[in-house]
């Protein structure tokens, strides 16, 4: 199986007010093409943070500091720069006037990051960002955005569309959308409007990877099946299309995603390939199947009350970032509950507890299955 994107030991800093925010840490895992993948977890776990930095939309100061993020099409790129440049070029060190870090070359660092996601953002990747009306500009018509997608269209595709007003028509009856929309400005839009019109813009581009951030947020649960619709038909036209969708909704992502990717605390804690493994928990990392068992029956969505998913990232993780709510840790004997403190878990087989390299399978982060293995 071919993989789109290789990201390897990726950790990654945002500055804020209390100081350097660990958002990232030792992130691991693969993407295969024409997959689609569905990053899961309660608020706060860095869901978003990993996609920003997938996509090249982080802030870069500081943000990666070390690991590597490959993307492979017709070609293999590192978008950002390897140990040893970051290191000697790039080096990230306190400033003496502030809690938060600086980095050494910053506007040099930024500069060679932006470049190698310059060409790919808006045609070859597709971002639906959590809040559409933040993103869009607030001085265009919605006209004004999709005549920007019509300019960016190839001449095969130009083929199929006749001109301006039926490209808008075509792509506005895909998300429910009514035409005399496209007169108005952002502000005009009410939420579930504007993330409509957000969804139909960024796939108007027919991307070959699109990123959505919790894409049916303020959409009512008939215009969600448009949604889940469209994303299956891009697939369906375009099976080398990769589709990265955050959401917090199990139930909205069982009808799309091959892949599972589960966070907490700034790591991805899981990786399910074999979507059957959620019905039964028994070989779930402790986290999953907690997630899992606080679902409301009613509405599949996750109850966040039920879980203590508080954890504070301005302080640099050791061990296992979910042993203080984990009840294996809680029962665990000595020697578990020092490695959960103590060390970052390995990444293993979901099955046999035994290490893994080859990162397209199930697998899970987790000194339980690894010590019961040895």
């Amino acid at each position: 199986m071919k993989n789109i994107f290789e990201i390897k030991g990726l950790n990654s800093i945002i500055s804020s007010p209390n100081g350097p925010v660990y958002v990232l840490n030792d992130i691991t895992f693969s993407i295969p093409k024409g997959k689609t993948l569905g990053i899961v977890g309660e608020s706060g776990s860095g869901k978003t943070q990993l996609m920003m930095a997938i996509s090249g939309t982080q802030p870069l100061t500081p943000g990666i500091v070390s690991g590597s993020v490959h993307y492979y099409d017709h070609s293999d790129i590192s978008f950002y720069p390897d140990e040893l440049e970051l290191k000697n070029h790039f080096k990230i060190y306190r400033s003496e006037n502030s809690a938060n870090y600086k980095r050494k070359n910053a506007q040099n660092f930024e500069q060679s990051v932006r470049e190698k996601f310059s060409g790919l953002r808006g045609t070859v990747f597709g971002i639906i960002p959590q809040d559409p009306k933040s993103f869009l500009n607030p001085f265009w018509t919605v006209q004004e955005f999709f005549m920007e997608a019509f300019n960016k269209l190839s001449e095969f595709e130009l083929i199929k569309e006749k001109d301006l007003q039926s490209f808008i028509q075509n792509n506005f009856e895909k998300f429910d959308l009514d035409v005399a929309l496209k007169n108005k400005y952002p502000n005009e839009l009410s939420g579930g409007e504007a993330q409509r019109v957000m969804n139909a813009f960024v796939l108007a581009h027919k991307p070959k990877v699109v990123f959505a951030d919790e894409t049916t947020t303020g959409i009512d649960v008939s215009r969600q099946i448009n949604v889940i619709s469209q994303f299956k038909l891009i697939q369906s036209e375009n099976p080398d299309t990769t589709i990265i969708i955050i959401s917090h909704d199990f139930a909205f992502l069982n009808h799309l995603v091959d892949t599972y990717v589960v966070m907490f605390g700034g790591f991805v804690l899981e990786v399910i390939n074999d979507i059957n493994k959620l019905r039964s928990r028994e070989t779930l990392h402790p986290y999953t199947a907690d997630l899992l068992s606080s679902l409301d029956q009613s509405s599949n969505n996750i109850q966040k009350e039920t879980i203590d998913n508080f954890i504070d990232l301005t302080i640099k993780p050791q061990g296992c970032p979910y042993k203080d709510r984990c009840k294996v840790f809680a029962s665990g004997d000595r020697e578990l509950q020092h490695k959960c403190e103590s060390e970052f878990p390995p990444i293993v087989d979901s099955y046999s507890g035994e290490k893994v390299e080859e990162l397209n399978t199930d697998w899970q982060r987790c000194w339980y299955p690894f010590l019961e293995a040895k």
